[in-house]
Order: structure tokens, then sequence, then C-alpha cells
């Protein structure tokens, strides 16, 4: 089992590591071995350098990368390269610790950085710590708000509450009242109306059966063979099925003989049966030409395939 774990990783090492090409009667570098591809590499502990093969020279504080690639070795935690070639400890100033990285520091909670030290965070009353690395590094109590390095109270008017928002108003009014510059004002309902949970407009609405004119809701007068509708625009009511608008009044709409009402009152409001077409305000009988058939409308007609209609309107034969 060893041997076969020993030549898995020498396999993953030959891939890994830069192959350099052996012909010519180029012989393999010392400190180096062919691959089955016909190139070399070199051994571990050893890495190419303008092509020999060099042992890797590991500076004090470092530890072998067993790579065969790059400089071979890696600093040891809390130290960093230097040129390449040493490793210098890390100078961590007081009031920081080491990263988990073990490549670098930052300051302990209450401190933030400035240049190569830690210096201690002032904070103002009504005010906590944040783990934010920009800004001031502290945030505002809820009921309190930044100002000049201060943290102020928020002064809420009556029938107003706090939003625990970071931007725009800081404070909104509760249902049924509407900022007024710096105070809470109720909202005007008028008779029929009600509130609305719109933030923005009148913050109310007419009642069913009412329509807003100018601060007022006035009643809908819908006509006979009427009916109110739910749009909050327009007329508001519509005609029954067979009737039609007509100024504001409702009138029937008359259907000829051999026609049916259609689903909506617009154009004539009706249409004729199939094997009828409309002339005027009736419903005449097709008669169909030889040759000829009903097309996809049922209320007109065309010549079959192989004919074609003539002046007269029969059905005549492609010649």
């Amino acid at each position: 089992m060893s041997a076969r774990i020993c030549a898995s990783f020498f396999i993953i090492l030959t891939l890994a590591a830069p192959a350099y090409p052996v012909s010519g009667g180029q012989s393999v570098r010392q400190n180096a071995q062919e691959t089955r591809f016909g190139t070399w590499v070199c051994d571990p502990g050893y890495h190419e350098r303008s092509g020999d093969c060099l042992e890797v020279v590991i500076p004090e504080n470092a530890y072998p990368t067993g790579r065969p690639y790059g400089s071979g070795w890696s600093c040891h935690r809390g130290y960093r390269s230097v040129d390449r070639t040493r490793c210098d400890p890390l100078v961590i100033p007081e009031n920081a610790f080491l990263q988990s990285s073990g490549y670098g520091w930052q300051c302990e909670r209450g401190y933030r950085r400035d240049a190569d030290s830690c210096i201690s965070i002032v904070m103002p009353d009504n005010a906590f710590l944040d783990d934010s690395r920009s800004g001031p590094g502290w945030t505002c109590l809820r009921g309190y708000v930044a100002n000049g390095g201060e943290c102020v109270e928020i002064t809420v008017p009556e029938h107003g509450y706090l939003t625990n928002t970071s931007f725009g108003r800081i404070w909104e009014c509760e249902r049924g009242f509407v900022a007024d510059g710096d105070i809470c004002v109720a909202v005007p309902v008028p008779e029929n109306g009600y509130l609305t949970n719109a933030g923005y407009g009148a913050a109310w609405a007419c009642e069913r059966g009412f329509v807003a004119v100018a601060n007022r809701c006035d009643p809908i007068n819908v006509p006979p063979n009427g009916y109110l509708t739910n749009v909050r625009y327009g007329a508001a009511w519509a005609c029954e099925r067979g009737f039609r608008r007509q100024d504001e009044q409702c009138v029937a709409i008359e259907v000829p003989d051999n026609a049916f009402l259609l689903a909506t009152a617009s154009g004539s409001g009706w249409r004729c049966r199939r094997g009828f077409e409309p002339m005027y305000d009736v419903c005449v009988l097709i008669v169909l030409p030889e040759h000829a058939h009903l097309d996809n409308t049922g209320n007109s007609w065309r010549c079959d395939e192989g004919f074609w209609m003539s002046q007269e309107g029969a059905c005549d034969a492609d010649f």
C-alpha cells in the first residue's frame, strides 16, 4: 500500500512541476529525473534555476513547502518574507494581535489602525462599539443620531415613532397622521372615506359607491341597468350585459334576428350567427355559390381550392 501511495505522490509531483524537454543528445540534469513524457523535473528539495537543479536554501524561521515551483519555502506564522531571501518577525504594535492567517495583524476591539499603530476609539455617550473598519468605529444607541462626533437624542413628535433606518427620515408618523414639518398632524378623512396605508398622496380613499372630488367623497350616480365597478378612475360604473353606455345612461342593445350578444358592448355589441352576414342592422342569410364554403369567421365565404371568384360572384375553375 505504501508503494502505491509513493508512486501516486510522484505522479502528482511530476505533473505539477515545471517540465523541461530532453532532446538533441541532452542528458537529464543532476538532481533531476526523467519523466515518461520525455522531460525532466527537479528532485524534491531542488528547484530549476537557469537550466540546472539547485538545492532550495531555506532561511531561518521558514519551512519547506515541498513544491517544485516558487521559492520552495514559506515563512513561519508571525514572520514575513523580505526580498524572498529571509523571514523577519512581524512587528505587532501595542493593543493588536496576530491574525489567524499568521501574515498580518489587527487592532483589538476598542482600537483602530492608524499607520503602524493602534489608537483608542473615542466613543461619545449613548454610543456603542461596532465592527466596521470604516467610519468612527462606533454607532449611536437607538433613539440617538450622530452629529458632530456626538450622539444627540432624536426628538420624536407626538403621534410619531422611531424608524430604525440609517438614512432618510429617522421618525415617521403613526397611522392616521402625516408629517407636517417637525410635527404629526391628523389626516382629514372626509365623510364616506377611510384611511389607507399609503405613505403618499391624500392617505385616504372613498368607500365603495363614492368618488373623490376635491377633499370630499361624492356618491356615484349609477343609472338604471348599470352597476358599480371597483375601479378608482373614470365613471366607476358600467352597463349590464345587453346594454351600452350612451352619455350618462345605459340603453338597450338591439339585436337583430339570427344574431347574438357579444361579451363586450364595443362596436355594435352583437354578431351574426354562422351562415349569416351583417348588412346594415340586420343579418342576411349567406347563399353559397357552387364550389364555395364558409370561411373561418362563419360570416363570409370563399371559393374552394382550384377555384377563383369571378366578377359575377361565382366560383370558376382555374385553367
